[in-house]
């Protein structure tokens, strides 16, 4: 089901809202010439999915939801070869399917087969990171179904969401498989982190042709000169009292993974991790400033890098050539390479928008109710924008909010 303008204010009371708040950058990587104005876009929230609030309300509390609402998810994911929407659904214990073409909700792909919500610590949700592979196949990372067991890879054929041949691949974490990247090298590639581990945080690098993990990156190597030996990386648990900083979003770019690390003993600011595509190595870090990072996405031949304080465009040396200090502190960020910009849940706001052709701030358009805010995927073709919202009393039934970019007005001269 979807609501346009008068059925979203009765059933969720998410009013649209085109007010852009103007944010410049720190520095400016791509800085549009006087003679070569900037577009000024103004984004219109244009509806709901409600279909998974609609069915999470319906089943009420169960084993796996606790609230009996729309109320837990993470990372979302367009594969745009085949205009398809996924969203790792917890509330429903599924992937949620949108086809992107006209927003329409499509069917709940493998529903029962994850964790759903578990009580932690650690946590052991799921589904949680999920991505497409060339094939069109749904690759996914999961908990502990019952909070038992280890955490896993599950891949499933998109049309039939039947489990590939050779998954469930078990990763042995105690805590959830979180986020992942793919890469159509060697067969194919996953990097997908395992970061709620009771004990030591680890990556691992999966075969996707033979179904079986090539190797572990396990963070548990001491502050030292030099790259941490293979098959470790930079301890992510330190302080007083000792923490988990955890492990968040891989990208694949120039021929590696790379992976956004909040903190680490070498580099309590955070860091980009470069692994190797072939065996569980890491070959690069890139220390970061202050930025206790979450989400990454690849726009064009650079990287985004979302940190607690801001959004910044960085190099694949690491070097940041344009801070925007008011579109940080979320997980998952999106490059559409449709229109060029670069897609931020903001929390109790709405959604930011960073030109980076221009290398500007587009601000923020409002949308109320907002609370749970933290996933956002864009179709190239129309420019259609996800962003999924749970229940919460604002707004009542969430959804999966809809938004699209209207004409461009160009900048006046005078």
């Amino acid at each position: 089901m979807i609501t346009g303008k008068r059925g979203l204010a009765v059933r969720t009371a998410i009013m649209t809202a085109t007010v852009l708040l103007g944010l410049a950058p720190v520095v400016a990587a791509h800085e549009p010439a006087d003679d070569d104005p900037a577009p000024t876009p103004v984004f219109h929230h244009i509806g709901t999915v409600t279909e998974p609030a609609i069915f999470a309300l319906a089943a009420g509390i169960t084993p796996t939801n606790p609230t009996g609402k729309f109320a837990s998810f993470d990372i979302s994911w367009v594969d745009n070869e085949r205009n398809v929407y996924y969203l790792a659904d917890r509330s429903n214990n599924a992937i949620d399917v949108i086809d992107t073409t006209d927003g329409s909700f499509t069917k709940f792909l493998a529903k029962g087969q994850f964790a759903g919500i578990i009580t932690g610590p650690p946590n052991r949700n799921g589904p949680d990171g999920v991505v497409t592979d060339k094939a069109g196949n749904v690759w996914v990372g999961d908990g502990l179904i019952g909070g038992v067991g280890s955490s896993s890879l599950k891949g499933f054929d998109p049309d039939t969401g039947l489990a590939l041949p050779g998954t469930p691949i078990n990763l042995g974490g105690k805590g959830r498989a979180d986020e992942l990247a793919y890469a159509h090298v060697g067969g194919g590639r996953i990097l997908i982190a395992n970061p709620s581990e009771p004990d030591v945080a680890f990556a691992s690098l999966v075969n996707t042709s033979t179904k079986t993990v090539i190797g572990k990156v396990r963070y548990d190597e001491g502050p030292h000169a030099g790259l941490p030996a293979p098959g470790h990386g930079f301890n992510t648990v330190f302080g007083t009292p000792p923490t988990q900083h955890g492990l968040e979003q891989p990208v694949f770019f120039n021929g590696k993974f790379y992976l956004n690390v909040p903190a680490t003993i070498q580099n309590p600011g955070g860091e980009l991790d470069v692994f190797d595509t072939n065996e569980a190595r890491i070959t690069a870090v890139l220390p970061l400033t202050n930025c206790e990072g979450t989400g990454l996405t690849v726009a064009r031949d650079e990287l985004v890098v979302e940190c607690g304080d801001s959004a910044r465009i960085v190099d694949a040396d690491g070097n940041v050539e344009a801070t925007f200090p008011d579109l940080g502190g979320t997980d998952e960020i999106w490059f559409n390479p449709g229109d060029g910009n670069v897609y931020i849940p903001s929390p109790g706001k709405g959604l930011a928008v960073l030109d980076f052709t221009h290398s500007r701030s587009l601000g923020v358009t409002l949308v109320p109710g907002t609370q749970g805010v933290h996933s956002v995927a864009a179709a190239a073709h129309g420019n259609r924008i996800f962003m999924p919202i749970s229940d919460n009393p604002d707004n009542g039934a969430g959804g999966i909010a809809m938004f699209h970019q209207a004409r461009q007005k160009h900048v006046s001269e005078d």
